[in-house]
């Protein structure tokens, strides 16, 4: 599917299937319950919510909105604008957390979890998974 540019708002929805998509979008709201999801490009606010599936975002330009991104099972896999500034929270049941961003990551009993600022903090950045690690890298 090829969608124009620049909408108000793009959302795209599958059950079984991967969504795959680039472009710049204001609002963009991407979902699947069985299937990876794949974004490269520029957004407003975001939300990437497979139930059963890995995301992988890349934003090369600064945030210029909330990102929320939640699966059950899969790993999230998130490149960011080393500029941006966005208040960054993050938890896994089962699996592992890392970010360049030098936020902390703290162990708990089950899972881990972060939360702190980035460059002053601004934003939000949300990422949750039960089932899979959480990477945040910088750009």
């Amino acid at each position: 599917v090829v969608v124009p540019e620049k909408l108000a708002r793009a959302q795209f929805k599958s059950v079984n299937g991967a969504v795959k998509g680039e472009g710049n979008f204001r609002q963009l709201d991407l979902q699947t319950v069985h299937g990876k999801i794949a974004f490269r490009g520029e957004f407003g606010d975001a939300s990437f919510t497979p139930l059963n599936g890995a995301i992988e975002v890349s934003q090369e330009a600064l945030l210029s909105g909330d990102l929320e991104a939640e699966t059950v099972n899969g790993a999230i896999d998130i490149e960011m604008n080393r500029k941006s500034a966005f208040d960054l929270s993050g938890r896994t049941v089962n699996g592992a957390i890392d970010n360049d961003f030098n936020v902390r990551v703290e162990k708990h009993l089950v899972g881990q979890s972060m939360d702190g600022q980035v460059n002053g903090g601004g934003k939000k950045v949300k990422v949750e998974t039960v089932n899979g690690s959480i990477e945040i890298s910088k750009i």
